[in-house]
Parts: structure tokens; sequence; C-alpha cells
């Protein structure tokens, strides 16, 4: 049995939170505009949801998974995927919070899995939600702590744990630094299923107790194929972006202000040196695309913005069954020449990373922590990094460790660095293919996590409590 929440509580986190709310109010609103339904996500996170829609789910076992954003959504793709393919019984209800999580979130809506939004965190419009959908867990990815979602809950008699847990050490340091409230959230989680060891102990440090902890390894590495990038569709990206067999291409993913002004003077360096040198560059927020294109234009670059879009598969060839594969088409660069173009779309790094000679994961040259290096890993591509990279600390270790990215920590570094890889394939070669080797080891979480959570759920509450403490000796993190 869990305690009940402390009157302090009870009284002064509603007052502080409906006081954040209305300072955000002028926030939440502009970025609800751009979502497809603005009205929808007012209702839905006042915790209203169509009782008519959702009335099917009335006597079925349903699971609640909460992903706040994009890249937490992703991360439980395989995990919802398999869930469902095991239990025929049981829908999945996922919620997040941000409408571009959102939108991703629907494209993995079916019959038995279920998006809406995450109530705002009032006592009120999270009883609202557990009253349509009655869901017998809740599942929250990485570390989205809410406290009256946890609490109410709970007081519904609902087990609520982590999966695929990650604490940086900012993170930690924080929660220790306010452990008057935070602490006894912690304590009250049922489980927390982490990435790595170096999760699990944070977690610890911060109050779960080791009983409850779990390494399961990051579901992330389960979201990326193991297979090269279509010849097709990099043939359609060379065509339409006229690049020539002869010209190298350095592509530099997910970066954030402060690190294109370093691009643009290391491309400017390694041009007089590599005439046939090209950079794409995919800012992680691609409404700063015409920025940074007259940043660049400003420096006597040639630029362009991309705007490519799949081709959809003619009515022909699907009516003669041939497996034809999109490629990209693009409305105004059909013979430009360019020195640096910017990826001013989304879904297309993974593949344009299938381009590239050297990559530079963004985020990490910057105090920012880092974006995800999985993807080009996963394609065997060499990778270059900064040093600031808590956001995903152990899978650069991993990268490190096996020789499979290489760090580079200012702007000289990444030149030096980027001179050496383009002067010697061979070691391009073997960067990549350690990074392979890294991903292809990894992947497994989505898999473990969803047989722990079913042997957890198949049991009484008695029976779980006694689970959990015996859970590390049923279950070791190399499953």
């Amino acid at each position: 049995m869990h305690k009940p929440p402390s009157f302090w509580f009870l009284t002064t986190y509603p007052l502080a939170y409906a006081i954040f709310c209305l300072i955000y109010l002028p926030h939440f609103l502009l970025r609800t505009k751009r979502a497809e339904d603005p009205g929808r996500v007012l209702r839905e996170r006042l915790g209203s949801y169509h009782p008519k829609k959702f009335k099917a789910l009335q006597g079925r076992k349903v699971i609640w998974v909460h992903a706040v954003s994009v890249g937490e959504v992703m991360a439980a793709q395989i995990f919802l995927e398999r869930t469902l393919a095991v239990s025929p019984d049981l829908d999945i209800v996922l919620t997040t919070v941000t409408p571009t999580g959102q939108s991703i979130a629907q494209t993995y809506a079916q019959e038995r899995l279920h998006v809406v939004y995450m109530p705002f965190d009032f006592r009120f419009s999270v009883r609202r939600f557990l009253k349509t959908f009655h869901p017998m867990v809740l599942l929250l990815m990485e570390t989205e702590l809410w406290p009256q979602a946890l609490i109410q809950a709970q007081a519904a008699g609902l087990p609520v744990g982590i999966l695929n847990a990650r604490l940086s050490e900012k993170s930690t340091r924080r929660y220790r630094q306010f452990q008057w409230f935070f602490k006894p959230l912690f304590q009250r989680l049922d489980f927390v299923l982490a990435q790595s060891q170096e999760d699990s102990d944070r977690f610890q440090e911060v109050g779960v107790a080791p009983s409850k902890m779990q390494v399961m390894g990051n579901m992330k590495f389960d979201n990326v194929s193991l297979e090269p990038v279509s010849e097709n569709i990099l043939e359609g990206y060379r065509k339409s972006w006229a690049i020539t067999n002869r010209e190298r291409i350095w592509v530099a993913g997910s970066t954030h202000p402060g690190e294109e002004e370093i691009i643009f003077r290391v491309f400017q360096a390694l041009k007089q040196k590599y005439p046939d040198l090209k950079c794409i560059i995919a800012p992680r927020h691609i409404e700063r695309a015409q920025e940074l294109k007259k940043q660049a234009e400003l420096r006597g670059l040639r630029v362009n913005l991309s705007r490519s879009h799949c081709e959809e598969r003619s009515d022909e060839a699907v009516s003669n069954g041939k497996q034809e594969i999109a490629s990209p088409l693009t409305r105004n660069d059909l013979s430009f020449s360019w020195d640096i173009l910017i990826l001013n779309e989304l879904g297309s790094l993974k593949q344009v990373y299938g381009l590239a000679e050297v990559v530079y994961v963004g985020g990490s040259l910057v105090p920012h922590g880092g974006q995800n290096p999985i993807e080009p890993a996963a394609l065997r591509c060499a990778i270059l990094h900064g040093p600031n990279v808590f956001n995903f600390k152990s899978i650069y270790q991993g990268l490190d460790a096996s020789q499979g990215a290489v760090l580079v920590n200012h702007e000289q570094d990444l030149k030096c660095s980027l001179e050496t890889l383009l002067e010697n394939p061979d070691q391009r070669r073997r960067l990549g293919e350690n990074a392979f080797r890294v991903v292809s080891v990894a992947q497994g979480s989505s898999r473990r996590h969803v047989d722990w959570i079913f042997n957890f759920l198949s049991l009484s509450p008695l029976e779980r409590m006694s689970y959990v403490m015996r859970s590390e000796k049923l279950f070791s993190s190399s499953c």
C-alpha cells in the first residue's frame, strides 16, 4: 500500500501548478494553434474525451502509456507493437503532451491503440481520464513524472512504473536539491526499468528502492533498421539535388544554434583543400532553415533549401504489383549548384545519412546534451560528436569505447578529425562497422520490457510486491 499524499502536497502543489499553468498559458496557446485540431487539444488536456468514441473500451483490459513528445513516442513504437501482438484482448491508450509528439503517435493509431492528449496534472482532469479509460497500469516513458497522475492512478489501484528510464547527472542534482518534494514521488513508483546501470544508480539516489529497479537496455536501439538505405532512394536524392559521383558529402544532423556557425567555418576551411566537398545541414528545428540560409549566404557560401517530398507509387505500378521504391522529388532544385544544403523537412534525415562519408551528430558542441546517434550508427556511418552528450550518455559511451565514434572537443578538433576521415577511407569503414556492431548487439530491449510487464501484470497485488523484490534474480540485463 502507498502512503496517502502529505498535507503539503494536497494544499500547495495544486496551487503551484495552477500558477505555473497561468504563466505557461500564452506559450501553450501559441503551440496549440499549430496543432491539427486546437479545440481537441484543449478538451483532452482538460480530461474531456468523447465517451461514445471510447465506449468500446469498457470491460476490456487497457494499458496507459505516456510519452511526452517525439523522442519518447518513437522509442515506444516496438514496445507498443509487441504488446498488442502478445495480448489480443488488450488495448493501449497512448498519451502525449506536445502536438508534434501527438502527430507522430497518430501514425501508430489502430483499432486497439488509441492516441489522445495527456490530461493536465489537475486532480479533476486526471480523474476524468481514468473514468473514461479505466486503465490497469500507467507506464511512463523515460522520466516523465507528473505528481497528480501518479497519485490519482495509484488511488484508483493502478501500479505505476517507468519504461526505458533514464536520468542525467543534471536532473539527478535537481531532484536531490528539491528532495523534500521529489523523493516521496519517486518512492511511490512500483517499478523502474532503466536503460543502464548508471541510470539505475541515479534513480536509487533520488529515492527509488533498489528492489524496484531493473536494467533493461535502451528501447531506442530497436527502432532502427539494420538494412542499408535503398540505392534507388539514394540515387533519387543525388539526382534531385544534383550531387555527382565525384562529390563528397558531410552531413551535420540535428544541429542547434551556435553549432551551424562552427560548421560553416570548418566547411569553408576544408573546401579549400577538398573542392568537391558538400555539406548537408539538418537543423533540429526546421523553422530555423531560412535563418540559417541567410547566415550562410552572408559568408559567401552557395546555399539552397531542400523541399523534397517522397513520390508516391503510381497507380500503374501498384496495379502491376511492382515493388517500386519511392524516390525524393524537388520542385525548385533541379540543377542548382550549392555548397551547403539545408534540410527543410521532417523524416528524411535517416535516409540522407546514407549519402554521407562523414556524419556529425549535433547538439553536442553546444551545451544542449546531444542528439540520438543510433540512426547513423545503424547505417555504418563514420560519426563525430562533441562532448555535451549527457542526454544520450550511455549510447555515446558505448560507441566511443567500441571505436564506433570520434569525440571532438572544439572547432579545431572537428576540422582535424574531418580532414583525417576524408583522407582515410579505411578508418571511416572501421568506424562505421564498429558503430553498426554496437547497435546490433544492443537491440532487444523492447522485448525484455514487454516480457517483464506481462509477468508483473499477471500477478495479484500481493504477488506483485513479492515479484518486484525478487525480479533481479528472475531477469538479468543480459536477457
